[in-house]
């Protein structure tokens, strides 16, 4: 008689009292065994190299049709192995009762096979339940387990100490669970459900070293098992031995190429080292093998957005969150993609998600809380970071943040920036900002020493340098702040705002030449900065405007007209709609005595904006005048007073109302309208009585007019006033 006896001890417990004889069916060359299965009555075929029970897809459906299964008790996709070594695809599910004879075990793990002619074998996962397993081929005959033993094997106490630790690790009680586990090793040292126990718990208490060892007996022990090597790359990652890890990855591959976890595992290495190519390489490998694994969607939709493949990366995280609507960690991946396409709206929608789901996720809130301040909404923000602050009361970088949102008290402002340098008393940025906002107090002393704490930490921040020096120029320390101005340049010289700062202080101190060439400097780097496009002078135009501006004015000082007109026409070509620029240009043309140019600007301007540039009138009125176009002149004059440039709170008294008079009066008497001219002059004289050139001019009208007598008062008291251009008149004509 051939006997082949099994003696199983990976098992949880014994559940027989006693052995039980059953008679097996032989069917070719497989034994079939009657079974009760959920109360259901089936015929499996003994297969004791099959890791587990399995059924096919039509047994299940029949089971689950006619309320022998239900759907919780259906689980994952699996991957298992047959006793003849295949590979197949299964769903797992939990097998309430199954009964061979007099002997039930019970909530047995089987996998139902996707096929519908697949035998239903009975294998490990049920088989070993039963303690000691004995078959006599010539017979027929299965006997399972025997009588209890009186003293518990090693096995026995080893599982026991399994089933403690399981209980106290689901508890979170993972010092206790680490007790439990090392006691099941210690009592069966060929336990490898223990050692791979003790190895999870001991990664979880970050105890790495003792895990990789324990994990490195488990595979002495069963060479062949792939997951102990997926296992131990992990624990290889965590203490930094990349190659390792890649190494162990490899070799779960050769021993099961199906095992996508392991391309998948690998893939996520290689991405964190930068290898994005293979990364990619293998996550597709991972998708093929696990076509229903959130986890290799997810982990593609983060390689493609590093990848700048945004449309394929939202695609991957779409069908991750299909596969698993509750999982935060894809919500928050593919709203930091949305955050990559500024699609802020859809990506704080993703957060609001995570957080729906998990209101206690830190990731969440601060991403959240970070897009809501691309779309400038603080306040959203600060309740945001707010929120994180209550999850983690140490993070310093919150309270920074929760800060810098804060737009409506600057106390408290401060408060968090010092709450922030408490937590990190090396946090450069806090020292930075709570400076600024002391500044903003008007505390420049206490905001002059964080800048400069600030730099002690990070002496290469240029902004900071910048910070401080603008500080300085408030307490009017001149000399320091354009050394400051000078740091910043050195850590970045070709930052514009820099180099216009420092070009105003250079005009403040008297160092024209300086400051030209910061401003050319300033403007050229901004064109450069956009590679020298016309849209990138237009991008900077607002900024570089206002330097132009300068520029101009100081290269008006030290090199005239000429020259400053240059500038001016250089604006007008990047930006032919600023009025202001044909304004400046109009004004030099008028100092040059170039009035058919000036005119020409004065009217571009004007063209662009008459209202905000009305004063013009009066220039182009006065242009007109110099070339002798009186009735043009006359009728500019007479717009500038129609837009009341009064209204405008000029305080040169050359654009005030008794001028324009003036101005009106000076073309009428070129048009030999006398009467009217006297009649300006006069309207200009009860204003500004202290003129003498009102008077003058006056005179010269009454006189064109015979009218000697009121000429010869007015000119003198033009000469009285000090205008002396009337002794003349006088000496000739009023003697």
């Amino acid at each position: 008689m051939k006997i082949l006896s099994l003696f199983l001890s990976l098992t949880f417990y014994y559940c027989t009292v006693g052995a039980q004889t059953m008679q097996m069916e032989k069917v070719g060359r497989t034994y079939q065994l009657p079974c009760i299965v959920n109360g259901l009555k089936l015929k499996f075929i003994l297969d004791t190299g099959a890791d587990k029970v399995s059924i096919s897809s039509t047994e299940a459906a029949f089971m689950l049709k006619n309320g022998y299964l239900t759907e919780n008790d259906m689980s994952s996709t699996e991957y298992y192995r047959l006793a003849n070594g295949n590979i197949s695809e299964g769903t797992k599910v939990i097998l309430r009762t199954i009964q061979i004879g007099d002997l039930m075990i019970t909530n047995v793990e089987a996998a139902v096979v996707h096929s519908i002619d697949a035998p239903l074998l009975l294998g490990q996962s049920a088989l070993e339940r039963f303690g000691k397993v004995t078959i006599d081929y010539a017979k027929n005959i299965l006997i399972l387990g025997e009588e209890v033993a009186k003293r518990k094997s090693a096995a026995q106490i080893s599982k026991e100490h399994i089933g403690e630790g399981q209980w106290k690790e689901s508890n979170l009680d993972l010092k206790s669970a680490l007790a439990e586990y090392r006691l099941a090793v210690k009592a069966d040292s060929s336990n490898l459900d223990a050692k791979t126990s003790l190895a999870r718990v001991l990664s979880k208490l970050e105890k790495y070293e003792e895990a990789l060892e324990v994990y490195n007996s488990a595979v002495v022990l069963n060479p062949m098992n792939s997951n102990f090597y997926i296992d131990r790359a992990k624990i290889k990652e965590l203490i930094n031995d990349s190659e390792g890890a890649l190494n162990d990855y490899d070799i779960a591959i050769r021993l099961n190429p199906q095992n996508g976890t392991a391309y998948n595992n690998k893939g996520a290495l290689n991405y964190n080292l930068g290898n994005y190519d293979a990364a990619l390489e293998e996550y597709t490998i991972a998708k093929i093998l696990n076509p229903k694994s959130r986890s290799v969607f997810n982990n593609l939709g983060v390689l493609k957005t590093t990848l700048s493949d945004y449309a394929g990366a939202l695609n991957d995280f779409n069908i991750a969150i299909g596969l698993d609507p509750q999982g935060t960690d894809i919500f928050i991946n593919r709203g930091r993609t949305k955050v990559k396409l500024k699609d802020y709206d859809g990506a704080i929608q993703d957060f609001t998600s995570a957080i729906q789901i998990d209101s206690t996720n830190l990731q969440a809130y601060q991403a959240r809380a970070f897009a809501r301040l691309d779309r400038w909404d603080f306040n959203g923000a600060f309740l945001d970071f707010d929120a994180a602050i209550k999850l983690d009361p140490t993070n310093s970088t919150m309270y920074l943040y929760r800060g810098y949102s804060n737009l409506t008290d600057i106390h408290m402002r401060i408060s968090d920036y010092t709450f922030a340098i408490n937590l990190n008393p090396m946090y450069s940025d806090a020292f930075r900002l709570r400076g600024e906002a002391k500044k903003d107090m008007g505390d420049y002393h206490g905001a002059i020493e964080d800048f400069s704490s600030s730099l002690s930490i990070d002496q290469a921040n240029s902004w900071t340098c910048f910070s401080r020096a603008n500080v300085k120029l408030l307490l009017n320390d001149q000399t320091g702040a354009l050394s400051d101005f000078n740091t910043a340049l050195e850590l970045d010289p070709k930052r514009a705002q820099y180099l216009q700062a420092r070009g105003d202080l250079h005009l403040k101190l008297g160092n024209e030449t300086n400051a030209i060439n910061d401003f050319s400097d300033a403007i050229d780097n901004n064109f450069i900065s956009m590679n020298n496009s016309t849209n990138a002078k237009l991008m900077y135009y607002d900024e570089n405007y206002v330097i132009f501006h300068k520029l101009a004015k100081a290269t008006h000082n030290v090199y005239g007209y000429s020259e400053a007109s240059k500038i001016y026409t250089e604006i007008i070509e990047i930006y032919p709609e600023r009025a202001q620029a044909y304004a400046e240009r109009g004004s030099i043309s008028f100092q040059v005595g170039d009035y058919e140019g000036a005119i020409s600007d004065y009217t571009a301007a004007l063209e662009l904006e008459p209202q905000y540039f009305s004063l013009l009138f009066v220039d182009r009125g006065l242009a007109k005048h110099k070339i002798g176009n009186f009735k043009e002149a006359l009728i500019d004059f007479y717009l500038a007073s129609e837009y009341n440039t009064l209204s405008y709170g000029y305080d040169n008294l050359y654009y005030n109302a008794p001028y324009l008079y003036f101005f009106i009066g000076e073309s009428k008497y070129m048009l030999k309208d006398y009467k009217g001219a006297i009649a300006d002059y006069t309207a200009a004289i009860r204003v500004v009585e202290d003129d003498g050139k009102l008077y003058f001019s006056r005179a010269q009208a009454k006189e064109m007019l015979k009218d000697n007598r009121g000429a010869c008062k007015d000119w003198k008291m033009a000469k009285e006033l000090g205008y002396e251009l009337t002794n003349n008149f006088i000496n000739e004509r009023c003697r």
